[in-house]
């Protein structure tokens, strides 16, 4: 534990903090998934509050906190604490410049009036800054949209969140094919072939439709280190420079194998697996503070850059006014030795190449006028930023 809870509260300015009121802030966040009674020893929204610091060092920037309240949304659930503790969890996180998206059951039977009602009044208790629906694929046609102007009135830049995409009305929605291609590419039951046509799907996403959240890992899907293993940090590269947000399940930073659903009990084995996977969270928070360095990543156009001589390598670029990044991923056992046809982009007025080893273990070598040889090891993966 890093600070106690009245240790952070002290800190707090009387009249708290405000963020800038930027109804895009989705698109630069670092999502965070969080299940409170697997998250900490007291399975309390309090023992989410004392780890805070430690969720801001590693670089996320929004809280997706999973279901705490009520069939009946009347209050906080018992077991996870009262609404105090939930009111305190928010106002410190957004003292730490981190958002919260609190999670909602749709319950089969709710009553949609009574329903909307309920988020509302959960929206302006609790300072929410975004709510995430799970079924939302059962609610009424219409409800989503009459729920997002209602919530617009007060709050622009809310994020109205779902399970899925293609929803009129939300603004940011769980994307499951990224999940299954990305995972399936890099354990090998799927060719890498079937990656570029994630490329092509942002590429064509129509302005103001719902911003995808993508992930390797969450609570209703087996642990990226358990599906993965070692393919597991070259899919991690994928999640942090692809379109979308970025969403990390707790303990994926550690390396956690055991997947614990949201009607588990058994708590995450922070110290374990921080002792035996130190050098990973390391990983990750390089990855973000890499992709919160580049808008290219989060802002820019994405193309894949034509590759030779290997099947397993998936290269790609993205661009953003002067920005300019280059990535490169090997999802197999066998080390690739591949030529790439590198856009003019990366090249200078003089003909040489303008880019600068970031991250990773990969190496580019200059062949032609357009042409370089990449090598990566097994699982291997690097990433260039231009100079």
């Amino acid at each position: 534990m890093l600070a106690s809870c009245d240790a952070l509260r002290a800190q707090v300015p009387p009249n708290g903090s405000e963020f800038p009121k930027n109804p895009n802030w989705i698109r630069s966040s670092v999502v965070y998934q969080i299940y409170p009674r697997t998250f900490s020893p007291e399975g309390k929204l309090f023992g989410v509050e004392n780890e805070l610091m430690r969720i801001k060092n590693l670089g996320a920037t929004c809280l997706l906190i999973l279901p705490v309240a009520t069939d009946d949304l009347s209050t906080v659930k018992l077991e996870f604490g009262t609404k105090d503790n939930l009111k305190s969890l928010v106002e410190q996180a957004h003292f730490n410049e981190i958002r919260v998206i609190l999670a909602f059951r749709i319950e089969p039977d709710a009553v949609p009036e009574k329903m909307k009602h309920g988020f509302l009044s959960w929206i302006k208790s609790y300072s929410l800054d975004g709510i995430y629906l799970m079924g939302a694929s059962s609610l009424p046609k219409g409800f989503l949209e009459e729920l997002s102007n209602d919530i617009e009135k007060f709050r622009p830049s809310f994020v109205l969140a779902v399970d899925g995409l293609g929803m009129p009305g939300s603004r940011l929605g769980s994307d499951p094919n990224f999940y299954g291609t990305v995972s399936n590419s890099a354990s090998g039951a799927m060719p890498v072939s079937f990656l570029p046509p994630i490329l092509e799907e942002d590429s064509r996403r129509p302005a103001g439709a719902a911003v995808p959240l993508r992930f390797l890992e969450s609570y209703d899907n087996p642990r990226s280190a358990a599906l993965l293993g070692a393919g597991a940090k070259a899919g991690a590269v994928l999640l942090f420079t692809l379109d979308g947000v970025p969403m990390l399940c707790a303990g994926q930073e550690i390396g956690e194998t055991h997947q614990h659903s949201i009607d588990s009990k058994e708590v995450i084995d922070w110290k374990a697996g921080s002792k035996k996977n130190g050098e990973l969270r390391k990983f990750f928070k390089q990855l973000i503070h890499f992709r919160k360095s580049h808008p290219s990543l989060a802002r820019g156009q994405k193309f894949r850059i034509p590759s030779k001589g290997s099947e397993s390598a998936f290269a790609f670029a993205a661009s953003y006014r002067d920005d300019a990044v280059l990535v490169a991923v090997n999802l197999s056992a066998s080390p690739v030795d591949a030529v790439l046809e590198l856009p003019a982009i990366f090249y200078s007025a003089g003909g040489k190449l303008t880019l600068k080893e970031a991250l990773g273990n990969g190496k580019l070598d200059r062949l032609g006028e357009d042409s370089s040889s990449l090598r990566l090891p097994p699982w291997g993966f690097m990433i260039w930023e231009s100079k």
